[in-house]
């Protein structure tokens, strides 16, 4: 399976109907009590869209297995073929390597839930969920997260509580793009579910390097994104202003 032809005035409806199919595929390999196996990326996008994916089959009631990888060599995917399942679904990875998993896993089912760029011709046996095929930029709207999270919400509308992993997972791909950090695009449909389902407050504050962890004047020296000028790098400096303004450190 693979997206239509995407209309210009309505990519949203493209993107739900390729869901919902995707969405039907995992579910009808579920019913059959098939071992699923989810790949995903080892960075903090693809951890979370693994998570999500990995908790929308468990939640169907089957055998669920998670792998994380750096990349698909071919070495790596020797290794995932060598793995007892009979569905793959590939998260936040796969979209860039459509000719070597053609080759690598012919006989295996796939899901591939991507945002990044497509290289190659995706086989037969392939369901491709590509949000940035269907028009959307993968660098900015949404991250491999939210795609899969996108799809998990298709499989079962309850998993709209696995939303604020998505968050996590766009954010870990620096994808706060909008007016003073906010999200865009279908991040920020996402973000919606999460506060709607009461479990995300958005404010307004401060971004501060390491604020959780460290000493606020070694938080404000530390942040360079925006920089401060006079105070990024200058920890004396920082600690001078706070004193001078009785702000404990």
């Amino acid at each position: 399976m693979q997206p239509h032809s995407t209309s210009l005035n309505d990519p949203r409806q493209e993107l739900q109907r390729t869901a919902d199919e995707t969405a039907s595929i995992i579910r009808e390999a579920a019913s059959k009590e098939s071992t699923i196996l989810t790949v995903t990326h080892f960075d903090a996008d693809g951890l979370t869209a693994g998570a999500i994916a990995f908790e929308a089959v468990k939640r169907l009631n089957t055998k669920v297995h998670l792998r994380i990888v750096e990349n698909l060599s071919e070495k790596t995917l020797e290794e995932i073929n060598a793995i007892d399942s009979d569905f793959i679904i590939f998260t936040d990875i796969g979209s860039g390597y459509l000719d070597i998993v053609s080759k690598s896993l012919k006989n295996r089912e796939i899901v591939i839930a991507d945002h990044h760029q497509a290289l190659g011709k995706p086989p037969p046996n392939l369901h491709h969920f590509n949000t940035h095929l269907m028009g959307f930029n993968g660098s900015e709207e949404i991250s491999g997260a939210g795609t899969s999270y996108l799809l998990a919400k298709a499989i079962d509308p309850k998993n709209v509580d696995l939303s604020p992993l998505a968050i996590v997972g766009c954010l870990g791909d620096q994808q706060d793009k909008g007016p003073k950090r906010s999200l865009i695009g279908l991040n920020s449909g996402i973000l919606a579910d999460a506060v709607q389902a009461k479990l995300i407050e958005v404010t307004q504050d401060l971004v501060l390097f390491g604020r959780q962890t460290r000493p606020i004047h070694r938080a404000i020296a530390s942040t360079t994104t925006p920089f401060l000028p006079g105070l990024s790098g200058e920890e004396d400096r920082c600690l001078a202003l706070l004193d001078s303004v009785n702000i404990p450190t």
